[in-house]
Order: structure tokens, then sequence, then C-alpha cells
């Protein structure tokens, strides 16, 4: 990998190099929370002295780094996925595959009604919003998902679901607490999912 290909690198509390590629910065992560643009250096400062490290529920091989009062909300959530590559002993960030546009859907799961979709197959990440992307606050469901909502009010405008495909294969419905619980179906996501 070379170095032009990065946004940025950091070490995480156990000394492991994580890098961050320039793609996933802005193809996956900026695009999906514009918000989040502007604070790069958050994102790498979350890594590597975080507030809080907490397990993927559903991937073995990502953790959570939060910092408290970091980046555009009171909680910034950086995920990383490790993947040793042998000839370099060191860890990196998947590079992400899929559309650059969102796809228009109609999905409504429970009160809320999302009607553009983007799902990242190769990492079995599901991005909700209401209309385009735009920046939003954050915060983590019991669930492990993220609502977006719109700066400062409770108006919900995105969703980010993980695992979305695992979570339904498992379960055979998918529960997102928002803030009550509500559910859906594989069938109710099935145009969000197509939306590779």
């Amino acid at each position: 990998m070379e170095d032009a290909n990065l946004a940025g690198e950091t070490t995480d509390p156990k000394g492991e190099r994580v890098v961050l590629l320039d793609a996933v910065w802005r193809e996956k992560i900026v695009r999906g929370h514009p918000e989040i643009g502007a604070h790069m250096s958050a994102v790498l400062q979350a890594v590597s002295t975080p507030d809080h490290v907490a397990s993927d529920p559903i991937f073995a091989e990502r953790t959570r780094y939060y910092a408290r009062g970091a980046g555009p909300s009171q909680w910034l959530l950086a995920v990383v996925s490790y993947e040793q590559t042998a000839s370099a002993n060191r860890v990196c960030v998947r590079q992400p595959e899929g559309p650059q546009v969102m796809e228009r859907v109609n999905i409504t799961i429970g009160p809320l009604s999302f009607d553009h979709a983007d799902y990242d197959a190769d990492n079995d990440v599901l991005y909700l919003h209401v209309g385009a992307p735009q920046p939003a606050e954050g915060e983590e469901t019991p669930e492990g998902h993220v609502v977006r909502y719109a700066p400062g009010t409770s108006r919900v405008v995105g969703l980010t679901v993980l695992g979305a495909r695992h979570v339904l294969e498992r379960d055979g419905h998918l529960a997102v607490t928002v803030p009550e619980t509500v559910e859906t179906t594989a069938e109710q996501l099935a145009p969000a999912l197509a939306a590779v």
C-alpha cells in the first residue's frame, strides 16, 4: 500500500498501526456522514486515545473507539476493521466497493420512512437516509446501529445499520431502538439491500 493512498494514520492503544485510506474517508465515511468531513483529526484521535473501547457486536475483526466531546456531537464513534497484511505486518482499513450514488427507495421501519439507500455489501453496512445525505448528529442504538438526527433536533434524517444481512439471516428481523424499539423484515428491506 502506497502512502499516497492514505488520508491519515495513527496508532491504536495496543500500539498497532491503523491507516485510513483516502478512498474510505471520501467515498464511505464523508459521503455517508458529511458532518464528519472537517473532523478527520478527531477520528484519528478517537482511535489513538479513546475514552471508551468496545468490541463490535457483529464483526469480530472490528473494534469501536469512542471519544467524548470530539467532532460534531457529544460522542464520536470510530470503527476500525482490522486486517493484517502478511508482507507488511501492519493494520489497515478495508477499501470499500459499491456505488458512488444513493439509490432511491421507499423503506419504512416503524414510524420512520427513508427514501435513499446505499448498501455496502462487502462490509454489510446499510445506509438509509431521508433525502440526500446531510450533516447530522449520530447516536448509537443498543443494537449497535447509528441513528442520525438533524443537528440540534430529534428529527431522524438517517440510519446506519451495521450487519444488516447478518442480523436478518440470524434473527429473521431487524430491531432498532429509535427511541422505542421498532422492527422490520427482510422483505421490507429488500429494496435497500439491493442498492449495491
